[in-house]
């Protein structure tokens, strides 16, 4: 997911913020992430669809921007090397309303997604910063399309956290991106 991009462009910033802790990134698919927040073997969580659940906060601290963007000039329903990139639920919905190719590879993974447009050839929906520079350079093509999307990210934990101080902080942090 671009969250990891977004998230990454940050981690020096979190390493010296949080010296004293230990600071994990991982890709996971919402529901893993609500999971973990649930049990509490995780503090904080970065989701493109918020939580819909009384006992989590959802807090929006900024957006990006996907582009169709492919190897190729040209885009049908006939495509065959589709990449779908999970960019949640909301996604899902206006994507099956407006695209009826059937992908050959699913991925939660921006880069994952990148690497195999870049190695095999296709199509994916991708955040328009990772790819601004290769759509400059003609290795990629941005595809004209009536799904362009802002999607947002949310910075998400259980509410009455005993780790209110490193929220807080992340809060912080995060808050400087928008």
């Amino acid at each position: 997911m671009y969250g990891t991009r977004f998230f990454s462009s940050r981690i020096q910033d979190m390493l010296a913020l949080f010296d004293d802790l230990v600071v994990g990134a991982e890709l996971s698919v919402r529901e893993a992430i609500q999971r973990k927040l649930e049990d509490r073997s995780l503090d904080v969580g970065l989701l493109t669809d918020p939580i819909k659940d009384s006992d989590f906060c959802n807090e929006l601290i900024g957006h990006f921007d996907l582009s169709l963007v492919g190897s190729r000039a040209e885009f049908d329903a006939k495509v065959e090397d589709y990449v779908l990139v999970d960019w949640g639920i909301t996604f899902q919905k206006e994507h099956a309303l407006h695209h009826k190719v059937t992908p050959n590879f699913k991925t939660s993974a921006a880069m994952i997604a990148l690497e195999v447009l870049q190695t095999k050839g296709g199509f994916a929906y991708l955040p328009y910063p990772l790819v601004q520079a290769l759509i400059e350079n003609g290795e990629l093509f941005e595809i004209e399309t009536p799904l362009q999307i802002k999607r947002p990210i949310y910075l998400v934990y259980r509410k009455n956290n005993p780790q209110e101080q490193l929220i807080t902080e992340f809060k912080a942090l995060f808050s400087k991106l928008q």
